[in-house]
Order: C-alpha cells, then structure tokens, then sequence
C-alpha cells in the first residue's frame, strides 16, 4: 500500500512539473512570438507594438533637432531624412560592438508582411550618448550629411528587394536580447525606380562614411617604438605613398611592440613569404583631398627568393583595401 502511495505521489509531482514547465515554454512562445511573428496587415502590426514604440519623424531637408519634422510617412520621390526619437542616449537601446575605429549596431527592418532584413550602421562613439539617431534615409550624395556610415544602402536595400511597393514597416533595436525600440512607418514606392533609388541610396552611404572622421589618435601612436628589424619608419612611409596616387605626403609612421618573423610556408613546408609579426605599424598621412588619414596595423612582408634568403619588404596588394583609412579632424592630431 505504501509503495502504491509513494508512486501515486511521484506521478503527481511529475505531473505538476510538466505543467510548470509547460506554463513557462507557454510564456515563452509568447514572447517571442509578439517580437519575431509575421503580421498580416497594418491593424495586427498595431496590436503587437509593445509599449517602448519610439517616434521616427522624415524630411526632404537636413534635420534640425530644434525643429524636428512630424512627417512620419516618407516621401521617395524626394530627399529623405530620417530621425528617430528614443528620449534616452542610444547606449541604452542598442548592443555597440567596437569595429577598428568605430562602432556597429544593427537594428532590423521588417514590414507587415513578415519580410525581415538587418541595417548594420557604423557611427562615431560619440553619438550613443545622443537621444536621437539621424539617418540619411535615402538623399542626394551632395545633401549626404551625416556621418553615419551604410545606412541609406542598407535601409533601402530593403526596400529594394519588397514585391509590395507600399505597407507598414519597422525598424526595431535590440539590447541583451529583449527589444528595447521600435518605431513604425508607412511606405509607398508606387511608379517609383527602385533601382535608381538604390544606386542614389548607395552614393549617400559613400559619402557619409567619407564624412566621419576621428577625433583622436589611439595613445600608443605617441609612444617611442621598435622600428621593424632593418627597416625604418622613413621606408615604411614610401612604401605606403606607393601603394596609392591619393597619398600627397605620409607624415608620421610608429611601429610599437616586439618584431618577430613568421614564415608562411605551401602544403610541403617551402617557404612562401615572411611577414613582420608581433608588432603594430601605424600612420598618418595626408591625401591629395588635403585630408589627413590614420592606417592602423599595416602589413609588412618579404616574398622568398630561394636559397634561403628573401626579397624586398613590401606591403601586400591586398593590404590596399586598407585605403583610404580613417579621415581624422584635425591634421595637427600628428603633432599632439
């Protein structure tokens, strides 16, 4: 009688617990399907807005956060401008992962259809402490003014790829995996060219990036280093004006940290190449736009000639993509 009890009990006690945990796979579900479900039409999409909605404001002219815009549907046949107001410092809304001298979020875009897509964006670090975040939506490259870098090209590529030329959509940011912004719009881009719209997206995203620039030096750029062995800043320095017609004058090269020697050999152990490694080579130098850029982590190598011996230094083709570098605001930043 004891041992039937006893596994009476055992059951309830499973039961209860398979219960619980399906309450809780219950509220689960729930949460991510209010964030992530596919909505039907503009009346469902208002239903699962959860309470932190942000305003996004458009306009065919550049924002002034003094006058802010109140139109909230955009206008693709004209310039558009986008500013959306969190009432509190970006930092807050959004995960910022560091890349090379800038910071990248990624909020994501959907529509009332379910289509999805993400709008990676780089911005100075400063600007997460702003309350609000100015886009150049899709603008004329010569009214481009933000520095933020990729926004229109991947706000409109979106867009671009809709079978739907208009409806709702939202532009929602994350942080620690819970939503924490969005803020909704309608579109239409009826008779309009999607394709002419992206390349004019396209050429407002180049110069925006060509707009940011920084406004420091990283400190160890002051700091004395190890020159590269047999090989002095000054080479250095002519091997990157050689790398490219855009380069008027390199005025500061550092090499910090402990050169060493790193053989790269083929599949049956034959030296390749050798690259300078364990140390950081940087630069400053000035374009023929009479800009001044920073090149972080420049590459050095030597091709092996045979015999064991090897060829000239040089800095790889393939580091060209480094070009142009990051424009910095001042050119005096050298001499700090």
């Amino acid at each position: 009688m004891k041992k039937v009890l006893f596994l009476a009990f055992a059951v309830m006690l499973c039961l209860g617990s398979l219960q619980t945990a399906n309450a809780q796979l219950g509220k689960l579900k729930n949460k991510i399907n209010k964030i992530t479900k596919p909505t039907k039409n503009n009346t469902e999409m208002s239903s699962d807005i959860p309470t932190h909605t942000t305003n996004i404001y458009f306009s065919d002219t550049k924002i002034d956060l003094n006058n802010l815009p109140t139109a909230t549907t955009p206008d693709f046949s004209k310039d558009v401008h986008a500013v959306i107001d969190f009432g509190r410092p970006l930092k807050e809304v959004t995960e910022a992962r560091k890349d090379g001298k800038k910071l990248r979020i990624t909020p994501s875009i959907t529509d009332n259809m379910g289509n999805s897509g993400a709008a990676g964006l780089y911005l100075p670090v400063e600007d997460l402490e702003s309350h609000y975040l100015i886009l150049d939506f899709v603008v004329s490259k010569e009214n481009a003014y933000t520095e933020f870098e990729y926004p229109a090209m991947t706000l409109f590529g979106f867009f671009k790829n809709l079978e739907a030329n208009e409806g709702t959509a939202s532009i929602t940011f994350s942080k620690d995996y819970e939503e924490t912004s969005r803020s909704n719009f309608q579109f239409d881009l009826n008779g309009l060219d999607k394709n002419a719209l992206w390349l004019k997206s396209k050429q407002a995203s180049e110069v925006a990036a060509s707009n940011w620039s920084l406004a420091e030096l990283p400190e160890v750029f002051y700091k004395d280093g190890v020159t590269v062995p047999e090989l002095n800043e000054a080479k250095i320095g002519e091997m990157i004006k050689n790398l490219s017609s855009n380069v008027s004058e390199v005025l500061k090269v550092v090499t910090v940290g402990n050169p060493e020697w790193r053989v790269n050999t083929n599949d049956i152990d034959v030296p390749k190449n050798r690259n300078v490694n364990g140390s950081r080579t940087m630069a400053v130098y000035k374009g023929i736009d009479g800009n001044c850029y920073f090149m972080d982590s420049i590459y050095l190598e030597q091709e092996y000639a045979g015999g064991g011996t090897y060829g000239p230094y040089r800095i790889p083709r393939t580091h060209r993509g480094k070009f142009p570098g990051s424009k910095i605001a001042d050119c005096e930043l050298v001499n700090k």
